[in-house]
């Protein structure tokens, strides 16, 4: 299930607004955005591919429109992004190698990919701030990712451990990846 809340930021406070029931036949794992107060980018990962899906949740039982199949042994790991230009980033691996990985959202088309197995094993968060694009780990690490090739990944700074991911609201990211060209998918090692 999915459960909403509704929260005041000053002085905070919450309170539940409603459980959501997600269709039986998908399983959610890591990685959830909001592109609208109704829809969701989830991933299911009950196929032989996981999968980034749009949820609809206008009603208590939200419904599954399937978008973009992972390639086979990718799973995400952390965030999902849905930028104002329409792309989606994820954080996702596969075996040893991880990756920050650029779709086109509109025709599902791979269109970067970062490898950052040499600077983290757990990213789990993305986000957007003064125009520039931060990914961080569990370990509380933060990188600033160059959005030109060869998407130069800089040391940011350091929170406290334990980070789980990151959340924003959709209108605030408004960057994304620049391919080299329209159908290359570079790698950066």
């Amino acid at each position: 299930t999915i459960v909403e809340y509704n929260i005041t930021l000053n002085p905070w406070s919450s309170s539940l607004s409603r459980t959501i029931s997600i269709p039986t036949d998908i399983d959610l794992g890591p990685g959830l955005a909001s592109k609208t107060n109704t829809v969701l980018l989830g991933v299911d990962t009950s196929g032989i591919y996981n999968q980034i899906v749009e949820l609809n949740i206008s009603t208590n039982t939200a419904t599954s429109t399937p978008l973009i199949n992972l390639p086979s042994g990718r799973t995400i790991t952390g965030d999902i992004i849905l930028t104002t230009t329409n792309k989606i980033l994820i954080t996702n691996n596969s075996d040893t190698n991880y990756y920050l990985t650029q779709y086109n959202y509109t025709t599902g088309s791979l269109e970067v990919e970062v490898d950052i197995t040499n600077y983290t094993t757990s990213a789990f968060g993305l986000y957007v701030q003064n125009s520039a694009l931060y990914m961080i780990d569990s370990y509380g690490v933060i990188y600033n990712i160059n959005l030109n090739y060869p998407y130069v990944i800089t040391r940011y700074n350091d929170v406290a451990p334990l980070v789980a991911g990151a959340s924003q609201i959709p209108t605030c990211i408004s960057v994304n990846l620049i391919p080299i060209g329209p159908t290359q998918t570079p790698t950066n090692t």
